[in-house]
């Protein structure tokens, strides 16, 4: 088996549904479905119930937050890599999958990290392609979208890479940060161009922003160990970002992303 999908929801019946459809329409069938749920009541633990695919297992119950449920999934994975797709987030393509299989097996050797573009869309039906940056800007800012990621599962395990808990709103940020920071050579790296997934804006890391940019702070202080002048300047930066981002959200579009898709 090659992907791990794992995805992690609670009482988001209608987005673990487009997932689903999104996973059934590749046109490669080489990955396992593992969902997360947090003992949801909007009915999704009766649709896992009734689910028949015999490449999913599911979990229902009680979890510590998002980034609890994410390390539950990355213990029951068993494929070569890991993608996190969370209710609601989707494949752009049904090649998608192909696609990043048939580079893969052009690689002398199997990479430790994949990552390509993203599409972000809004409630409104706008959608924006977000190219991916390189890899080695992490510490300036997240280089790609999280769903855009497939990490190596053995390179974790033997690293031991989790997801730490005491960041409650960037722990993906921390998660790539500690994962990347194990890989000593760039050729075990691939980066792809083209988008991997579709991502609804809008999360949590969005909502609570502010806060976010404290726990980005500390991760670059005390995973990447980055001095204190430079985390400050990052952190002044991206909170200006923000103050433009919330009040003028179209120059901030037009800074990020290439063109409307």
């Amino acid at each position: 088996m090659l992907f791990s999908v794992i995805t992690v929801t609670w009482n988001n019946l209608e987005g673990i549904k487009a997932t689903h459809a999104s996973l059934l329409g590749q046109d490669s069938k080489n990955w396992e479905w593992i969902i997360i749920d947090g003992n949801s009541t909007d009915g999704t633990k009766e649709w896992l119930k009734q689910l028949n695919l015999s490449a999913c297992r599911w979990v229902s119950e009680p979890d510590s937050g998002i980034f609890d449920a994410m390390n539950k999934g990355i213990s029951k994975a068993e494929a070569d890599y890991i993608i996190f797709m969370n209710a609601g987030d989707e494949f752009y393509a049904d090649n998608t999958l192909s696609d990043i299989e048939n580079q893969i097996a052009k690689q002398t050797t199997k990479p430790l990290f994949i990552y390509g573009d993203a599409i972000d869309f809004t409630t409104e039906g706008n959608s924006f392609l977000k190219k991916a940056k390189s890899h080695k800007l992490l510490y300036k800012t997240m280089f790609t979208s999280h769903q855009s990621m497939f990490f190596n599962r053995t390179f974790g395990e033997k690293h031991n890479v989790r997801y730490p808990l005491e960041y409650k709103i960037t722990g993906d940020y921390a998660y790539i940060a500690l994962f990347l920071k194990n890989i000593s050579n760039d050729s075990a790296v691939l980066k792809l161009d083209f988008p991997f997934c579709r991502f609804l804006l809008g999360g949590t890391n969005e909502i609570h922003r502010y806060k976010a940019l404290k726990e980005d702070y500390k991760i670059r202080r005390e995973i990447m160990g980055m001095g204190y002048v430079n985390a400050k300047k990052l952190y002044v930066m991206h909170f200006l970002h923000t103050k433009i981002k919330k009040n003028i959200p179209v120059i901030a579009r037009i800074l990020r992303y290439k063109k409307n898709v």
